[in-house]
Formats: structure tokens, sequence, C-alpha cells
């Protein structure tokens, strides 16, 4: 095979031989491989990947829907909300081989760049980090792939019954414009509206996306 090389104002033609040729998927799995930065197969909408030490993180990425979320008052009565959700981020915090934490933030925009705000999210089990009550025994009864203990985790902040337990974070991460209401309630009024748009909430800031990354890797 020759080659054409053009450089410092004088041309050479020279012949090449070809030693052996590979896919570049092939290429880039063995260089990766080599220096070690092979990531385990990810679970679906895995928007992120981290590993620190002992430390894993996977971020999974919602888009806006619209979801049925149950609440628990004071009173131990159960309601049902159907609220238009933002975009929603579940961060997956793993110890070893175990399910550590669930922490979890919106926007009203998808995440583009580490330097993007992530907000509050005003429901109950929500502590002012983000870092969601799931109590005890949840941690205990995951088997399986990181992939389908992330599926359970979600399932379960999912189906949950949301109670009044952590209601001052609450309020603390309730938007500016729905002071004096009751947020899910004043949320799902919202929701019934064909126009609403979540994108267009005053959510409460949390922190940029590198910097709630560099916590829950490090807290």
């Amino acid at each position: 095979m020759e080659e054409i090389i053009i450089q410092e104002g004088s041309v050479c033609l020279r012949s090449v031989q070809e030693l052996k040729r590979i896919r570049t998927e092939d290429f880039y799995q063995s260089l990766a491989a080599r220096l070690g930065m092979q990531t385990p197969i990810l679970p679906e909408r895995t928007l992120f990947y981290g590993n620190l030490g002992e430390r894993r993180v996977y971020c999974i990425h919602r888009p806006p829907e619209k979801a049925v979320i149950s609440v628990k008052n004071s009173d131990d009565e159960l309601r049902e909300y159907a609220l238009k959700l933002p975009h929603l981020y579940f961060f997956h915090r793993f110890v070893n081989a175990a399910f550590d934490e669930l922490y979890v933030y919106c926007s009203g925009e998808k995440i583009r760049s580490g330097q993007d705000m992530l907000y509050h999210l005003p429901l109950n089990n929500l502590y002012q980090n983000g870092r969601v009550c799931l109590g005890s025994d949840l941690k205990f009864s995951l088997d399986g792939s990181d992939a389908t203990k992330v599926l359970l985790v979600e399932q379960h902040f999912r189906g949950s019954a949301f109670n009044s337990d952590l209601e001052s974070y609450r309020k603390e991460h309730t938007p500016a414009s729905w002071s004096g209401y009751d947020p899910v309630e004043h949320w799902q009024e919202l929701s019934a509206q064909p126009d609403f748009d979540p994108a267009g909430v005053d959510w409460r800031p949390h922190c940029c996306w590198s910097d709630a990354v560099n916590r829950i890797m490090e807290d």
C-alpha cells in the first residue's frame, strides 16, 4: 500500500506494508482493557457511571412523564396524586457489591454539562441533600445484578407511600411560587391543566451536576 505525505513544503511517496487490520470496535475494547477502563454492563437509561475505590455510582435519567405518587398524611390517610414530573435523576450508590444509598434530583431541562444545575423535588422522604429515606430492610433484600438492583430500588421509590417524617425538608424544597400551598396538592392541580409544563417551575436549586457527583462519591 502506498501513501502520500505532504509536510513542510515537500511531498513524500512511500510504500507501507499492512501487517494487520481489525474492526475499530475491537481496537477500542482492546485499548480499554489494557488501560483498565472497561465499565460493567450498564443499567438501562444510565447517564453516568463513576467508580472511586470501593464505591460505584450509577446515575439513571428518567424523562418527563405523568406518574401517580402515593402520600400518607399525619393521620395515616393515603392519597394518590397524578403529577407531571420534570426530568428526574436517580443516583444509585453501591459499596463493593452492596447497594448503599439512593439520591434523587430533578431539572426542567435535560442535563448536558457538569455545570448544569440539579434541583430539589418537594416530596417527603427526601433529606436536605437529596438522599432518599428508604429504610434499612430494602438494602438487605436486594439480589441479582447491579442493573436488577437499580430497577428494584426505583420501583420501590415510585411505589412507596411517602410519609411526613421529613416534612421540614419538603418545606425547604417547595418552589417559592408555591408558597402558601400544600406542594403536592398544588402540583396535582397544575398537572391537571393541559398546558402545564414542569420545566417552567422555579424548582429549588441544589448544586451543579459535578458537585453532586463528587459529594455522593465522597460522602
